[in-house]
């Protein structure tokens, strides 16, 4: 399989809830993953722009009560710390458990005031986050497993995690490199190959124990999580 390049982008869909169904509208915005971040516990969508971190797109019901970010907010710090970088930002974030509090300083203006929730408290029935890959070059799409955040490839009787996909990686699995790295098993099954991960994953109920066995020839890494919701829906687009 010979691919040139995978770019990542999200994309988010929202549909204008207030329209009437048969008459929904659909908006679709594309942002590069390296300079976005999405924070669902806070319904937004953050951009880098000019050493600066601001609210990009404010997703949910404008109608909900609490406080809530707002487009063109800048974020300064989270939890205490400053950040200028969606990089940095993200560091930040990643450091943060699942149900610990996440709390972001934001300036709106002349105003500045502290927004708080708790990690992991997506709002149900939000906008749906896209990954797009844009594939270049010929030969067969990678495998895409979206509840684990891992893009999966044929080598010779292997199957090989091509790329990790960083903003859909379960909490277990973002201190780990698992780029390069075989699936050895799944559940005690060895995979085929790539389309045959797929099912053996897609047959665990969500919430019901994973247990993965990653593998190169220097190392090995056993790892048992609940599998997870998907965060995300994936679409292919080939160019060339």
């Amino acid at each position: 399989m010979k691919i040139k390049s995978l770019i990542p982008l999200i994309t988010i869909i929202t549909a204008l809830l207030a329209i009437p169904a048969k008459a929904q509208e659909t908006r679709t915005m594309t942002f590069d993953a390296a300079t976005s971040l999405m924070l669902q516990e806070f319904q937004a969508m953050l951009i880098e722009e000019n050493g600066e971190i601001k609210v990009r797109v404010r997703m949910g019901n404008s109608d909900e009560p609490g406080d809530k970010l707002e487009r063109g907010d800048l974020i300064i710090m989270m939890n205490g710390k400053r950040a200028s970088s969606i990089a940095e930002l993200r560091k930040i974030y990643d450091s943060v458990s699942k149900d610990e509090e996440v709390k972001i300083g934001v300036r709106r203006g002349d105003e500045r005031f502290i927004l708080r929730k708790m990690k992991g408290d997506a709002p149900e029935g939000g906008p749906r986050m896209v990954m797009r890959m844009d594939v270049e070059g010929e030969g067969e799409r990678p495998t895409l497993i979206p509840e684990l955040g891992l893009l999966l490839s044929d080598n010779d009787t292997k199957v090989t995690i091509q790329r990790v996909l960083e903003p859909l990686l379960p909490e277990e699995f973002k201190e780990l490199d698992l780029s390069g790295f075989n699936i050895s098993s799944i559940n005690n099954e060895k995979p085929t190959d790539a389309e045959n991960a797929k099912l053996l994953i897609d047959a665990v109920e969500t919430g019901s124990d994973l247990k993965l066995v990653f593998s190169k020839p220097d190392d090995e890494i056993s790892i048992t999580i609940k599998k997870p919701k998907s965060k995300g829906n994936f679409n292919f687009s080939t160019d060339g």
